[in-house]
């Protein structure tokens, strides 16, 4: 159950997400979630992927959800390429090694042009930041109401900071609920 994950072990639950997440292009998986080395690599489908990050922005407000939410909006992973092609040549020594330090050379030419993209996509995270809102709104003790509400600055702080929240699109919502408190 991943809000109890979240509410109980934050970390944990960062790294099970990175890992559900994370696209790996180069691994051969196979379809028992293993890799050719042994090591298991769970992967997500689509589906599942979005299922994790519906329930993740549509849990209630903590610390530790927006921890997680934080995290995951600040990872990012390179856009999906096919790997480099690989040319079949002889057996020689000097032609493997040849043949490697071209493949090296060709996934350094492709992480330097690899254009990154946010692990989380933006409507996730503005569907948290409106659940994190809203959650504010519906807290009837003005105490509590107050340390939710500048959790929820903070948050929106780092968001701002790390370039994942573009203050131009979300200014006029933003600007609404900050001028009630």
């Amino acid at each position: 159950n991943l809000p109890l994950l979240v509410e109980n072990n934050p970390i944990v639950a960062i790294e099970c997400l990175l890992r559900l997440l994370s696209p790996s292009p180069f691994e051969e998986h196979y379809e028992d979630g293993g890799d050719k080395d042994g090591i298991n690599t769970f992967l997500a489908t689509e589906t599942e992927c979005n299922e994790y990050l519906s329930a993740l922005v549509s849990m209630d407000m903590s610390i530790h959800s927006m921890e997680v939410v934080n995290r995951l909006a600040t990872y990012s992973v390179p856009e999906q390429s096919p790997p480099p092609q690989q040319r079949q040549q002889s057996k020689g020594k000097s032609n493997i090694k040849n043949h490697q330090q071209s493949l090296q050379q060709q996934l350094q030419k492709q992480n330097e042009q690899q254009q990154q993209q946010p692990l989380l996509h933006p409507e996730y995270v503005r569907h948290f930041i409106l659940n994190c809102i809203s959650s504010c709104e519906n807290i009837q003790n003005q105490y509590t109401q107050n340390r939710l509400v500048r959790l929820v600055c903070v948050f929106l702080q780092s968001l701002i900071r790390n370039k994942i929240l573009d203050v131009q699109v979300s200014n006029m919502h933003l600007s609404h609920t900050s001028r009630r408190y």
